[in-house]
């Protein structure tokens, strides 16, 4: 959240979206579908 200046709370909801979006489990299932989907590469994260 600090990078992109937004609150901790914020940065939680958007996660929970995104996960209710993408069908993921949990936050780990989400990082896997955004490396195999190259959202993100791992020298990013």
């Amino acid at each position: 959240g600090e990078k992109l200046f937004i609150s901790k709370r914020t940065a939680e909801g958007h996660r929970k979206t995104l996960i209710e979006k993408f069908e993921a489990r949990n936050t780990a299932a989400l990082v896997v579908k955004a490396i195999k989907d190259g959202w993100v590469e791992l020298k990013q994260l």
